[in-house]
């Protein structure tokens, strides 16, 4: 007996999602479609199963219907939060791509992905200049969250030169450049 409203059993639905068999995948997707008529959380992670799988099965626009459900029946769903996000960014769409990410910040504010993807939607913002400071003070800001939590990130670092060369500061890029230098030496297996 299957009851729509038990998220007990979430987990181990997303787990038959790697499953080749045509059927299993039909018989979850009808068993998801039963839950996001439900409420809460349910809703919401049903919700995002249905996106994530009409987005790999090539349906961009159910998909994205589907992640934007979950967001609403689950604002703290970051997963969904993120994944949408990308396709905003993926369509130019850097304004509701940051809105997004703003109030998924508000729901999860210790989440770093959700900055790291925000400050990507500020420097990939092609309707600011690159002459136009609020884009990179916001990007490096952002992405200075995350350099917080993770100061040996060699790709945050490379993100944050590239910002500053863009935004006109090159002696904070080459400071970035030489702490990439510099994390890759201590990274580096001695010989």
């Amino acid at each position: 007996y299957y009851d729509p409203t038990n998220i007990q059993v979430i987990p181990p639905l997303f787990a038959v999602v790697q499953s080749d068999d045509p059927n299993v995948r039909n018989k979850l997707r009808r068993a998801m479609e039963a839950m996001i008529h439900g409420n809460g959380k349910a809703v919401g992670l049903a919700s995002l199963f249905l996106g994530r799988d009409a987005l790999n099965s090539g349906e961009k626009g159910t998909g994205q219907d589907y992640l934007a459900q979950a967001i609403r029946a689950a604002p703290y769903l970051t997963d969904a939060a993120l994944q949408l996000a990308g396709l905003l960014i993926n369509q130019k769409k850097m304004t509701e791509a940051r809105s997004l990410l703003d109030t998924a910040i508000q729901q999860s504010p210790k989440d770093l992905r959700l900055y790291w993807a925000r400050g990507f939607a500020w420097a990939n913002d092609d309707k600011l200049s690159n002459e136009d400071k609020t884009k990179w003070q916001n990007a490096v800001a952002d992405w200075m969250v995350v350099l917080r939590a993770q100061p040996d990130n060699i790709d945050v670092h490379d993100l944050l030169a590239q910002a500053y060369t863009k935004w006109g500061k090159p002696e904070m890029a080459e400071e970035q450049k030489k702490i990439i230098e510099e994390l890759k030496h201590r990274k580096a297996p001695a010989k």
